[in-house]
């Protein structure tokens, strides 16, 4: 196979789309993940400092 073969090219061209779909995807998980673990945060730290008390059940 030629190097300058158009199946090759086009297949190259291909592969390199779905790269960039696949690193665009994770990159976004990666900023809700962040940001899901801010919000954990804040809710953990928000419930430490209310004062929990006991029920009487």
């Amino acid at each position: 196979m030629d190097v300058n073969d158009p199946r090759l090219i086009e297949s190259h061209k291909n592969l390199t789309e779905r790269i960039k779909k696949l690193d665009d995807f994770i990159v976004t998980v990666l900023n809700y993940h962040v940001s899901v673990e801010q919000s954990m945060t804040e809710l953990v730290e928000a419930y430490g400092k209310r004062q929990v008390t006991p029920s009487t059940t």
